[in-house]
């Protein structure tokens, strides 16, 4: 063997039980393995190999075995557990073989046992230098549950040759690792449990063991008694057995036998000398035990002063710490894809349970494996752990509660969208439940959001207070106050546009057709209207107004705050503006056509009679003064329509006077510029005057019409006497003319014609006419589609017998 023996690409690769390496973890230059390499591996990386072994937790022994080089160390430790450390070939010369410290895994019968094969001391390969005998010895007392002495029978009583200086150093060293502490024996969990050192005498022949047992006891106490300062008994530290193995090479048949029977003490719990007992168990975590060996050998190697409990504490620190990140990156990859779900926008159902289901896993992970360590620093890293996932789960917490807050808005908007909708089509009836309906709307997304949140709260984080939604709950009650004052405006404008177009509905038809009658009490008529239709909107709109508790008023200017009651008065003058601005549209329009309402007033007047027959002008019609009263009643029409009176006191005012010259605009004591006003004076000035030309042809040709009529007619006894002498030739000339058979019947014709035309009833003979005319052409038409259907029917009867034959 060499001193590269270390690296594992040069070293001997023989098999253990479990079927790994042999490994050097401590080379000969007091080399720890502690990390990886292309060339070599650490004690922890051969350890997590084990993966029977990591896992036992504290169901496992190290024992360790110290003695003179070539003492047949590697030998025993291969034929007790089973291990394949190399050992010496005699045939090539007694040599240094086991160089450093290794170590192998044995198995049997399902006992782990850590197998460390220490160099030999008092080799010739380090001389009189003793340092890494001190350290190694003081290592594998420190980390071992029983330390094996091999030693010859013939040594014993020897100081130098029983290697007697070792023990002493042996012995030194434990009152300095436990000087603060008295060891007890039998609690696992003892910080610093007995150890046990276990004599292996080599080559025993003749002497009784009591006797051999005696001397080395004998000899253990008296280093034990010279140690300085020491107050403790031997006992307190430390068990003793002894075995005995004979020649081996002499008596291989009785060695054997012996080697089996120690081994079935190792290895047999069910042994009644069973060796490897709970009571000496340093009470190292397996997962731990790479670091804790590691931790030791620092100490020993830089000669500080070592405390195993200290030490303890140490190695809990670390591995509860690994153990911590591990569980909690376990933690975070189970989480990660909640998070990721949450993030895309969606609400995790159950949240709650499945992260109390994520942090129990984490929290037990941790558990299984750090309650082996110091307990108090265990727990520390436990609460460390909580934090770190509480934390994680209150991020993830409250995006959810932030993804609830915004679905529970929207459930509130999409609840309130069928009430909107209803209320495009009946908004008054909407309004007077609208502030119940809302609070029941708000209620339930409220709701949501609690049960939402319950159901999103880790079970541990129930009562932390740092898990609390009071904000995010007041945000809500903030969105939800938003938006039920964004759709409360939203259904006053429909209200308010309801109630306008009610009032249109009920003033437009009504007040269109009172203008066009346009009779004297045309505003009287107008404001019994007005008044009627205000009434019932504002019936109805108040009631609406104050189920919606306003508390503002819109206009053009811009929306101000005020109290309910002012902002309903507010409306409600607008509704009344907007209707008395209704009227006044109606009465602008009907403007539009009001010439020609006067010229029909005018026609009524003075074209028919007070029987409204159209007139005939005579000589005895005042024509002049039927002509000026019609133009009255038509030109007061003008001051009726330039002004709006919705108030009985303007009955009396005039605004026109249509005497007055057309630029004299201050005929009235109301200006132009004045809200009431329709038109203007120039513009009812313009509208006389077009009036005026229009009926003065009507006037002229009425005195042309009764001037013919006084120079048409003849006197009465001037056609007498034509009759009278004419009559003979007139009747003469017609029979020639027309015959005796036509003659009459002209005679009566001429006769009718000329009582319609005395009688001035021309118009209505020829409606009558007309009407007899085409009831004739229908009798006619009916009875000639008889005669054809009748004449035609044999005709088509025959047509449908050929064809069927």
């Amino acid at each position: 063997m060499t001193d590269n023996k270390f690296q594992e690409n040069s070293s001997s690769k023989k098999m253990n039980a479990l079927g790994g390496d042999i490994f050097q973890f401590i080379d000969h230059d007091g080399e720890f393995a502690k990390e990886d390499s292309e060339n070599s591996k650490s004690l922890v990386s051969f350890l997590d190999e084990k993966s029977k072994f990591t896992t036992k937790g504290f169901d496992y022994s190290v024992v360790a075995i110290l003695g003179p080089q070539s003492s047949g160390k590697s030998t025993l430790l291969n034929l007790v557990f089973e291990t394949h450390f190399d050992v010496m070939d005699g045939a090539t010369g007694r040599s240094q073989t086991t160089q450093g410290v290794w170590m192998g895994v044995s198995n049997v019968q399902n006992q782990v046992i850590l197998v460390m094969d220490v160099e030999g001391t008092d080799g010739r390969e380090r001389g009189e230098a003793d340092v890494f005998e001190r350290r190694t010895s003081l290592f594998s007392l420190t980390v071992t549950s029983v330390l094996i002495i091999n030693m010859w029978m013939n040594d014993i009583g020897r100081f130098q040759a029983a290697n007697m200086s070792l023990f002493k150093t042996i012995f030194e060293m434990n009152l300095q690792l436990f000087k603060d502490e008295t060891p007890t024996a039998g609690a696992p969990s003892s910080s610093s449990p007995k150890t046990l050192i276990f004599f292996v005498i080599r080559d025993h022949v003749a002497t009784p063991p009591e006797s051999l047992k005696a001397t080395l006891l004998s000899d253990m106490d008296k280093i034990w008694k010279g140690i300085p300062n020491n107050t403790h008994t031997m006992s307190d530290y430390f068990d003793f057995d002894f075995a005995f193995l004979p020649h081996k090479l002499l008596a291989v048949d009785q060695f054997k036998a012996e080697v089996s029977n120690l081994r079935d003490r190792f290895t047999n719990p069910n042994n009644s000398n069973f060796i490897l007992k709970p009571d000496y168990s340093k009470n190292i975590p397996a997962d731990g035990f790479g670091d804790f060996a590691s931790n030791i050998w620092d100490v020993v190697k830089s000669n500080k002063d070592l405390k195993i409990p200290t030490q303890k504490e140490a190695l809990a620190l670390i591995r509860c710490e690994e153990l911590s990140n591990n569980a909690f990156e376990s933690f975070q990859r189970e989480l990660e894809p909640v998070g990721r779900e949450i993030e895309r926008g969606s609400i995790v159902e159950n949240l709650g349970a499945k992260m109390g289901k994520l942090s129990d896993n984490a929290v037990k992970q941790y558990e299984t494996m750090a309650f082996r360590y110091h307990k108090e620093t265990a727990t520390n890293k436990k609460d460390v752990l909580l934090h770190r996932i509480d934390s994680a789960l209150h991020t993830v917490f409250s995006r959810q509660v932030e993804r609830i807050r915004a679905k529970a808005v929207e459930l509130f908007k999409e609840l309130t969208t069928e009430t909107m909708q209803d209320a495009k089509a009946n908004a008054s009836t909407v309004a007077g439940t609208f502030t119940i309906k809302m609070q029941s709307i708000a209620q339930s997304a409220s709701k949501y959001f609690s049960d939402s949140v319950k159901e999103s709260i880790a079970p541990s984080a129930v009562s932390s207070p740092e898990w609390t939604t009071t904000s995010s709950m007041e945000d809500l009650q903030k969105s939800i106050t938003s938006e039920t004052d964004r759709l409360r405006k939203e259904l006053l404008e429909y209200v308010l546009t309801e109630a306008k177009d009610t009032l249109e509905v009920s003033l437009r038809s009504p007040v269109s057709r009172l203008l066009q009658q346009a009779g004297p009490s045309m505003w009287t008529a107008i404001r019994n209207v007005y008044d009627q239709a205000i009434g019932e909107a504002v019936e109805k709109l108040k009631p609406c107004l104050e189920a919606l508790s306003i508390s503002s008023y819109s206009s053009d200017k811009g929306e101000k705050s005020m109290a309910p009651e002012e902002a309903v008065k507010k409306y409600l003058d607008a509704l009344k503006a907007h209707g008395r601005a209704t009227v006044r549209k109606c009465v602008k329009d009907s403007t539009v056509h009001l010439a020609r309402i006067m010229q029909n007033k005018f026609d009524s007047v003075f074209n028919f009679d007070e029987h409204q027959l159209p007139r005939r002008w005579s000589r005895r019609d005042n024509i002049p003064q039927i002509f000026q009263d019609a133009k009255k009643v038509a030109e007061e029409l003008v001051d009726r329509f330039a002004i709006v009176r919705l108030s009985p006191e303007e009955d009396n005012v005039t605004f026109l006077n249509p005497n007055a010259e057309s630029d004299a605009v201050e005929t009235s004591d109301i200006r132009d510029d004045d809200a009431r006003v329709i038109m203007t004076h120039a513009e009812c000035h313009s509208l006389l005057e077009q009036f005026r030309a229009a009926i003065n042809a009507s006037f002229k040709v009425a005195l042309q019409e009764q001037e013919s009529a006084k120079h048409a007619g003849m006197s009465p006894i001037i056609l007498l006497a034509l009759a009278v002498l004419g009559w003979n030739e007139f009747v003469t000339v017609l029979s020639w003319v027309l015959g005796p058979l036509l003659l009459p019947a002209l005679l009566m014709v001429a006769a009718l014609a000329y009582l319609i035309y005395a009688g001035q009833i021309g118009g209505p003979t020829l409606q009558i006419a007309q009407s007899i005319a085409m009831a004739a052409g229908r009798q006619a038409w009916n009875q000639a589609q008889g005669f054809y259907d009748s004449m035609s029917g044999p005709s088509r009867a025959s047509a449908s017998s050929s064809a069927a034959s």
